[in-house]
């Protein structure tokens, strides 16, 4: 076991029929098609470093970080979640 930093890496799939609880979301379709449209579609880089999705990369940061110096866990061990707000919902232009 080492000190060094980690990182973690999570994706989930979910089907294009499942609506979020949470409201409006983002996500990236990854196969087939989507005859339902509960999900934003996440806007695609149109070229390397493209700013639209640097500043959407850099909002959706600010929301998963905790602002406290811990271990993002509650006095009772329990890990917090914070939720993030689709960056969709911002008035973007292409």
């Amino acid at each position: 076991m080492s000190d060094d930093r980690r990182l973690g890496f999570a994706m989930m799939f979910i089907p294009t029929h499942v609506e979020s609880t949470l409201g409006r979301r983002a996500a990236t379709l990854v196969s087939g098609e989507d005859r339902y449209g509960y999900w934003d579609h996440d806007p695609l880089p149109t070229r390397d470093r493209d700013p639209v999705i640097w500043d959407l990369m850099h909002l959706a940061d600010r929301h998963y970080r905790d602002p406290r110096p811990s271990s993002g866990c509650g006095s009772d061990g329990e890990v917090k979640h914070n939720y993030v707000p689709s960056p969709s919902n911002r008035t973007v232009e292409m």
